[in-house]
């Protein structure tokens, strides 16, 4: 239940920073501040597509399609080495609690609104990107679809 309600309240807190804090230029300093916890929690959103409860998943996936919100793609598109490494990680983990090999990431797989919020910057980054940036996106893509599908 915690976890759930951790993805819950980080929902609530990026669709205040794109929603309630867009209004007044003085507001853009404060949204500035507020995003800069976002890698923390993006972490545990991420990670928290591995778990076994549905509503976790669902909690986690609600946070990120509210990151995506409030944090513009070209933004996400620069923090793509961060989202393959903290999905691996995620992934692994949940390899080693499950005790399976190349079981699919349950965020991604049963659960479409998973891969919809988290294919954006990989898509800015094939399409607008430096040729670095398009490698890392077109691998990020081939890992996102490991993740989505079982073997």
């Amino acid at each position: 239940e915690l976890r759930r309600d951790a993805g819950t309240l980080s929902a609530a807190f990026f669709d205040a920073c794109d929603t309630r804090l867009d209004a007044s230029s003085a507001a853009a300093d404060a949204r500035a501040r507020l995003l800069e916890a976002a890698p923390a929690l993006l972490r545990e959103l991420l990670g928290q597509l591995a778990e076994a409860d549905d509503a976790v998943r669902s909690a986690a996936i609600s946070g990120l399609e509210a990151y995506g919100r409030a944090v513009d793609v070209e933004a996400r598109a620069e923090h793509l080495d961060f989202y393959r490494a903290t999905l691996q990680s995620a992934a692994s983990d949940a390899r080693l609690r499950r005790k399976q090999v190349d079981e699919p990431l349950p965020g991604l797989a049963r659960d479409p609104r998973g891969l919809k919020a988290l294919l954006p910057p990989y898509l800015h980054a094939l399409l607008h990107g430096a040729p670095d940036r398009r490698e890392a996106a077109a691998l990020g893509l081939a890992e996102l679809a490991r993740l989505a599908s079982p073997t």
